[in-house]
């Protein structure tokens, strides 16, 4: 009887370390569960921060390329600014020495027209003094005609 106890509680104690045994196995099937599905997660976490990463890679290329581009159109733009500016200098330089030489060309002009108005009033006084002198020289030959015919 004693043998039969014995191998009563001896069932027991395998009993229940097998019910403990299932019981672990359960729980570790289920923590395995639960990290495999954590896991999962991290990684799909994982994937979309590489994903996001990609696309802000992707964005920062595009913006430092619309960024080079603008420089460049910025330097293209001063270097335009600058040879109109350069052309607009040359241009004023050229304006005042046409300016300076149409002044010049002025006084030229007025110092011509000056002299041709006293080359004028000359010709006007000769051609008045020949006048009067053929005036002169006709009554003259009048006279002498008529003293002639007298």
């Amino acid at each position: 009887a004693a043998a039969e106890a014995t191998l009563s509680v001896a069932r027991q104690k395998g009993q229940k370390a097998q019910e403990v045994a299932d019981e672990a196995r359960r729980h570790a099937n289920k923590m395995q569960d639960f990290l495999r599905s954590g896991l999962a997660d991290l990684m799909q976490q994982a994937l979309a921060v590489e994903q996001q990463e990609a696309e802000f890679q992707r964005n920062e290329e595009a913006w430092q390329s619309e960024l080079d581009s603008l420089v460049l159109q910025q330097a293209n733009a001063m270097v335009k600014r600058d040879e109109l500016t350069a052309e607009v200098q040359k241009h004023a330089t050229e304006s005042r020495q046409r300016e300076a030489k149409v002044a010049k060309l002025e006084a030229e002009f007025k110092q011509v027209e000056e002299k041709r108005l006293l080359a004028r009033r000359s010709t006007d006084a000769l051609r008045s003094e020949v006048e009067e002198l053929r005036r002169t020289a006709e009554l003259r030959r009048a006279e002498q005609r008529r003293d002639a015919s007298e």
